[in-house]
């Protein structure tokens, strides 16, 4: 009896920012992969993020009607945060609630020791059980180590957030894609009031650091294999990292050849 040959069975790609059904290659986001999306994601997206441009074969048809597309302003369903007390990260969440009942949730990376805002990612939709089990669960471990997700304010979110963009802004880290073309969720981050004092801050108390240990910390942001652990004067205590520099309550102590 002849052998029937077994069909293979059709996976199907989910987009990578609404989780549908994928169909094409968005170039914009290809850089290290082929990242596919769904055809109502491309047309949000036209024109809006780096490298969306007339290269793409589906830039020009629906170019103008990309542009005409209303901003989705939902309530906020919660906030969370989850703060690391010896790295200087900080996850924090941003859920809003859809008309279907379901979320829309921002994942941010912030990390105000060295390189400010340093991850973002957007669960565009999401079920309350699915998200209240992340947060649970801590299934969430973009700092390496779990913590505890607490609720927080949401303007005292948005301070944090926007501090971290000017860390990544005044060390010329890049703006994660994702928190460019999401950024409305957070509303207008300008009506946002400033952390003031200095960029950096003190490791326990938030105090402001000395401007010559901010400007070294600045230098070295970038650097893979420095960890910065800065106190104040109020602290006390020395702090040094990793690559040997030193500092004492002054600011920098020295700076080994």
């Amino acid at each position: 009896m002849p052998r029937v040959a077994k069909q293979k069975r059709k996976t199907r790609t989910r987009c990578r920012i609404c989780q549908a059904n994928g169909k094409r290659i968005c170039p914009a986001l290809s850089a290290l992969s082929n990242v596919l999306i769904c055809p109502t994601c491309c047309k949000e997206m036209r024109a809006k993020i780096p490298d969306c441009d007339k290269r793409c074969r589906y830039f020009s048809p629906l170019l103008v009607s990309s542009k005409k597309l209303p901003n989705k302003e939902l309530p906020l369903y919660k906030c969370l945060m989850s703060k690391s007390t010896d790295t200087g990260m900080i996850t924090a969440i941003v859920a809003q609630e859809k008309p279907n009942g379901r979320l829309r949730a921002m994942f941010l990376l912030l990390d105000f020791w060295k390189k400010g805002l340093r991850d973002c990612f957007v669960d565009a939709d999401i079920s309350k059980n699915e998200f209240e089990a992340k947060c649970v669960k801590k299934d969430i471990k973009l700092i390496g180590v779990e913590y505890l997700f607490e609720e927080i304010d949401f303007e005292k979110c948005r301070q944090y957030i926007k501090h971290a963009h000017r860390i990544s802004t005044e060390i010329g880290e890049e703006i994660p894609w994702e928190y460019e073309y999401w950024k409305d969720m957070l509303g207008d981050m300008s009506e946002v009031k400033d952390i003031v004092g200095s960029l950096y801050k003190c490791a326990k108390c938030w105090a402001d650091l000395p401007e010559r240990t901010v400007a070294l910390m600045k230098q070295h942001a970038k650097s893979v294999d420095i960890q910065f652990y800065i106190l104040c004067r109020k602290c006390g205590g020395q702090a040094e990292f990793k690559a040997g520099v030193e500092f004492d309550k002054e600011g920098v102590k020295s700076v080994p050849e």
